[in-house]
């Protein structure tokens, strides 16, 4: 009696586990994204996108989301559909090109732990055609908890995994041959911080990078710092860069030098993280100026230039500490 109580319990267990895994992404969750920065030109990447958890379906025999993305490019521009499940802290992700599921999260992985997630991931870097297959392959480099709603969510920091010599990213971005090893903060059940499926391929305009904006659930709510609002009206709403920003070196480890047009004065050089905290803040009133990067870890950081409060424009920065 005793055994078969024991039975029962264990069958209890695993079936609450398989139903809360199921709870994943409720019809109706939503993730809003907005451009991060903007490249190879701006006029490109003036966008604001979704994506919807909508519905369920069967692949392969396997329950699984049915997620829709919509692009927000001028006029409503809808993109397609991806299909995803959660079971045992891992989010599975179907590949088209594989016709089968494969691991694009895993929250069970600890300090050290890698994860091979595809052997041979293709990468679009122009319309019409593949132009790179890469190993996608991380490593674990921290873990943190982040506290949502009440909610204590696992937080992974990964980094790529290095093989002879060459960098195989996970929620970093593929610019041409240049990959750059930056640490994206991962949250359980949210996903990446910065772009939900690692590469550009898997983005909504090639070559714009999505920061999120918003995470909106039955569950619980996220929104990034400084954000007013998860939505993005128009097309209106987004900087319309007032000059192209410039400054060197880039990558940069101990400072930059930065280049201000000569008809500008008296502008503020912010610069922030990629989850939106202002790192540094400093006035400029010369043409070149020199800003030291004391404090500032290995990630890819965000240039503001303002004047009167006005974002005039934004670029990236990578920051490489040896």
């Amino acid at each position: 009696m005793v055994k078969l109580q024991f039975l029962l319990i264990c069958m209890l267990t695993i079936f609450s586990l398989n139903a809360m895994d199921q709870d994943w992404a409720p019809h109706g969750t939503t993730w809003h994204y907005g451009p991060f920065w903007v490249e190879p030109t701006p006029a490109d990447c003036y966008t604001y996108s979704t994506m919807t958890s909508i519905g369920d379906t069967v692949i392969n025999g396997q329950e699984s989301r049915i997620l829709e993305i919509q692009n927000f490019h001028g006029d409503n521009n809808w993109e397609g559909y991806h299909f995803l499940y959660k079971e045992d802290n891992r989010i599975y992700h179907y590949a088209d090109d594989l016709d089968s599921f494969y691991v694009l999260y895993d929250f069970n992985l600890q300090v050290g732990d890698t994860l091979l997630i595809r052997e041979d991931f293709p990468v679009y870097y122009d319309e019409g055609g593949i132009t790179d297959n890469l190993r996608f392959e991380i490593v674990v480099d921290s873990l943190s908890f982040r506290v949502v709603n009440g909610d204590r969510l696992i937080e992974q920091f990964t980094k790529p995994v290095f093989i002879d010599g060459q960098i195989y990213p996970f929620s970093y971005v593929v610019e041409s041959n240049n990959m750059n090893p930056f640490r994206i903060p991962v949250v359980e059940n949210i996903g990446s911080l910065q772009i939900f499926f690692g590469v550009q391929y898997y983005t909504f305009i090639v070559g714009c990078v999505g920061g999120i904006r918003c995470y909106e659930s039955p569950d619980f709510f996220y929104e990034a710092p400084g954000i007013d609002s998860c939505a993005i009206s128009s097309s209106e709403d987004i900087l319309m860069p007032q000059f192209k920003l410039k400054f060197y070196p880039n990558p940069a480890s101990d400072y930059i030098t930065i280049n201000i047009p000569e008809e500008l004065q008296n502008v503020t050089v912010e610069i922030y993280d990629v989850q939106s905290r202002k790192v540094f803040s400093q006035k400029v009133s010369q043409e070149k100026s020199i800003i030291t990067l004391d404090g500032l870890t290995s990630g890819v950081f965000l240039v503001t230039v303002l004047q009167n409060g006005q974002v005039l424009t934004r670029e990236r920065l990578v920051v490489l500490q040896h």
